[in-house]
């Protein structure tokens, strides 16, 4: 309360900024360090950072927490993709990282209903105390898993193949393409639905759901038994068909036109997701799945 909305804006928008700037370090020291000692200090942090906004009473102690929130973020993601590919089979990684997908769209679908919920009868404050409980609680499980793949510690020298992985950036442009298209939609959508008097389109993002669920676990199977083409083509197909239905809406046949784009956008997108991740693990050793994961999320 009390600052402007550039303000508010800035430290919004440093969360973001703070996860891509670091990303590259990141993907060197998940490539470095103990990984599974680096995951739980990793998690713990977001967690500390998370219940940080609780008692955070001035702007730089927010500014503060965001960019802790983020480079953390930027660690947990990046370990997450780097500890699956550990612990799943190449033959396999495909549907594992749709399972990882699947449970992202699980969580949206449900958090911000329960988030609400918590805020409105305790006070939203509670809101973060919860999630930093949830979050030590996956600190707790992360300790739990079996760890044997030590990683050799480097010494610190400024090669580029350490920080950016050359053999998935195709996959973080591919990504970054995919990601832009899904932005659009999310953003303009209902001003857009606003043209044919549609003023309330949230059964657009419904729709998506359900499809951006069935999407990932289908085009990761279709990766792990046809492999990349026969995933990535029919997703490419699906997404582009979207666009076009999106842009030659009619009035008269508006609301199952905007059901049918968002249905075939999600399954593009959603599909694309968990196969470009397991791509560019593919495309590496294990000592570079830090890098190579790191390198995706810069798409993103």
């Amino acid at each position: 309360q009390g600052i402007s909305t550039t303000m508010a804006g800035t430290i919004i928008g440093a969360f973001a900024t703070a996860a891509l700037i670091s990303r590259p370090f990141v993907g060197w020291l998940c490539d470095s360090a103990n990984r599974k000692k680096l995951f739980i200090a990793a998690v713990i942090a977001y967690a500390l950072s998370t219940l940080g906004y609780t008692f955070s009473s001035t702007v730089p102690m927010f500014f503060l927490f965001r960019i802790t929130h983020g480079v953390s973020f930027g660690i947990v993601t990046t370990l997450t993709m780097t500890m699956l590919a550990q612990f799943v089979p190449k033959q396999r990684r495909g549907e594992g990282m749709a399972i990882v997908t699947m449970s992202n769209s699980v969580a949206f679908a449900i958090v911000p209903s329960l988030a609400i919920t918590i805020g409105n009868s305790m006070g939203y404050k509670y809101i973060y105390t919860v999630a930093a409980g949830i979050l030590l609680v996956a600190a707790l499980c992360i300790c739990a898993l079996p760890y044997k793949h030590e990683v050799v510690k480097k010494k610190f020298e400024f090669h580029w193949g350490d920080f950016i992985s050359k053999e998935a950036m195709v996959f973080a442009v591919i990504m970054f393409a995919f990601s832009a298209i899904s932005c659009l939609s999310n953003s303009f959508i209902a001003v857009y639905g606003m043209e044919f008097n549609i003023t309330n389109i949230g059964w657009y993002f419904t729709i998506g759901s359900v499809c951006t669920f069935i999407s990932q676990y289908t085009a990761g199977k279709i990766l792990d038994k046809w492999g990349f083409k026969s995933a990535f083509i029919p997703c490419v197909i699906f997404t582009v068909l979207s666009l076009l239905i999106l842009g030659f809406i009619r009035d008269a046949q508006a609301v199952p036109m905007f059901a049918v784009a968002g249905a075939l956008l999600t399954l593009g997108n959603g599909g694309m997701n968990p196969v470009l991740q397991a791509c560019s693990l593919n495309a590496v050793g294990e000592e570079k799945w830090g890098a190579a994961s790191s390198t995706f999320y810069i798409g993103t």
